[in-house]
């Protein structure tokens, strides 16, 4: 009985090491953030896989969640960190979206940069409605958030690499 409570602690929430902290908390400096928002209540779940989720749950949330005995997801989902560090998700650039421009750095596509961006192609030139480099969440033309992209400058041409799309959940994620 006690061999198999432990195999089921792994299914539970349980606040981040520093180092993930640290991950979280350097993407969030990437984009914009000077402190993260997200800090006092932050929770892992590591089923012991490739990669391990990492939630917010408000302070009313997390009373309730530490009650259940198993936990698949609870709050808001902020992304994953796996073998190449932290990868911020779809939920997390719903989230953030209104507050494109200020904090958080973003990247505005015409709406054939639109479709470009949601088959995980990159974007350029005239595609591009307005740009900042490096991570960014990347928004339509209405201003919807469409997910997470680099800003990159080659030889003066203006390029978005997408990181996690919304058209990723339909190619694999879903």
């Amino acid at each position: 009985m006690q061999g198999e409570e432990e195999g089921l602690s792994r299914y539970r929430l349980r606040p981040p090491t520093p180092r993930e902290e640290r991950l979280v908390e350097g993407f969030l400096r990437a984009v914009g953030f000077k402190v993260n928002p997200y800090a006092e209540g932050m929770a892992v779940l590591d089923p012991g896989g490739r990669f391990k989720e990492v939630f917010y749950l408000p302070w009313g949330l997390r009373t309730a969640v530490e009650r259940l005995p198993l936990h698949y997801s609870a709050g808001l989902n902020l992304g994953s960190i796996g073998e190449r560090g932290f990868r911020p998700s779809l939920h997390l650039a719903r989230e953030l979206a209104p507050l494109c421009g200020s904090p958080v750095k973003c990247i505005r596509l015409s709406p054939r940069g639109e479709k470009l961006f949601l088959y995980s192609r990159d974007v350029y030139g005239d595609n591009i409605a307005s740009y900042t480099s490096g991570a960014a969440l990347v928004v339509g033309s209405n201003g919807q958030p469409l997910g997470w992209g680099v800003g990159l400058s080659r030889d003066g041409l203006l390029i978005v690499k997408p990181l996690r799309d919304l058209g990723w959940y339909l190619r694999r994620g879903g």
